[in-house]
């Protein structure tokens, strides 16, 4: 089976998100596919693969009302039997216009979009472009998922929304996952014991991260430190410490003198109460046991106790609320996570084999 993975995500940073589609090609070729990788991005990258194509395109208004000529030349040497479509902002694209109308395509839904986007450009960043944005956004999306062959969710909840089921496509829940054996544990509980810290990682300042009531426990917990990864500020309080943007090798020196880490906080500013993010199997995949402000996929007919989950959707960090994240983390201070707890949860080598199934069954009744 030939399969043109096409999405637009910059591959000239290494992030949770670009590791999770390199990795998705990887299995899927030891399962014997013919994978090509295509990506419109605004940077170089330097992957040595000769089937990923980095389509370099800084002005994002020729990316969406342009056809671009030399992706559809290229798709069409191909043939591909499916095109895999990771979906962000995909309407947009004149390109993927064109290619879900002449190839099977299968689209992976990884949020609310019609939420997200309008939390995201209009009631967080109203200007004018932003507006722009949405609007062309509604105008097209109905029109590009509907002319798809089936769905992917990464939750359940997404699979019951009634903006994806209207579509009456094939439909399949499949969690995000990683390839477990890519990650050494890094949690080390014999060192850096003289206190309790915490880490997360977002990047971009989206509101359902929660950092906001990071920031907010961390003033209840004074003794307490907090180090946040992907954002460029400065805290008013002592124990909060942001470092921007960092690679992973950046990011491990802080990481590994952690104890706990912390997932999305605020997910429910987003309408949504359920979620699989890479953040957290990677989080897990490094030995640390995680709070989170949401149900995750992979736990939801078990939470297990490495896992704390925390109810923040009123937006008031309780006594209780307090009592429960200290306990946990004095529980789990030098609680190591080892990978065979983890695995049939969050392993990538399981799940893309139900993935690859499912393009099968699309492609016979294509």
């Amino acid at each position: 089976m030939k399969i043109v993975y096409f999405t637009i995500e910059n591959f000239s940073k290494k992030t949770g998100i670009t590791k999770k589609i390199l990795s998705q090609v990887e299995i899927w070729r030891k399962l014997g596919m013919d994978v090509y990788l295509l990506a419109f991005s605004k940077g170089k990258a330097s992957i040595k693969d000769e089937k990923f194509f980095n389509i370099v395109e800084e002005n994002s208004v020729k990316l969406i009302f342009s056809l671009n000529i030399n992706v559809v030349t290229l798709v069409n040497k191909i043939n591909p039997n499916i095109i895999y479509f990771r979906y962000d902002a995909m309407p947009f694209s004149k390109t993927a216009f064109y290619l879900v109308n002449n190839y099977p395509t299968v689209v992976e839904v990884q949020t609310n979009d019609i939420d997200e986007f309008f939390l995201s450009w209009i009631k967080q960043n109203p200007n004018l472009k932003n507006i722009i944005k949405y609007i062309l956004f509604r105008k097209n999306r109905d029109k590009f998922l509907s002319q798809t062959k089936a769905l992917v969710t990464v939750t359940k909840e997404l699979s019951e929304l009634e903006i994806y089921k209207k579509f009456r496509k094939p439909m399949i829940c499949i969690p995000n996952g990683i390839i477990l054996d890519n990650y050494k544990i890094l949690k080390n509980p014999n060192f850096y014991n003289d206190k309790i810290r915490f880490f997360f990682i977002g990047f971009g300042n989206v509101p359902w991260h929660g950092v906001d009531l990071i920031e907010n426990i961390a003033k209840r917990m004074p003794e307490y430190e907090f180090h946040i990864v992907g954002l460029q500020k400065t805290s008013k309080l002592n124990n909060v410490i942001y470092y921007g943007f960092l690679d992973f090798s950046e990011y491990k020196k802080i990481l590994e003198k952690c104890h706990i880490c912390i997932g999305s906080l605020a997910l429910h500013r987003n309408n949504m109460k359920e979620a699989s993010p890479l953040k957290v199997r990677e989080y897990l995949a490094l030995g640390f046991p995680i709070i989170i402000g949401y149900t995750d996929t992979a736990f939801q007919n078990n939470l297990p106790d490495y896992v704390l989950q925390v109810d923040l959707t009123k937006e008031i960090i309780t006594d209780e609320i307090i009592d429960k994240i200290k306990n946990f983390a004095l529980k789990n201070k030098n609680r190591v996570v080892l990978h065979e707890e983890v695995k049939n949860f969050i392993d990538m080598e399981v799940l893309e084999e139900e993935r690859i199934r499912f393009f099968k069954k699309i492609i016979s009744v294509s």
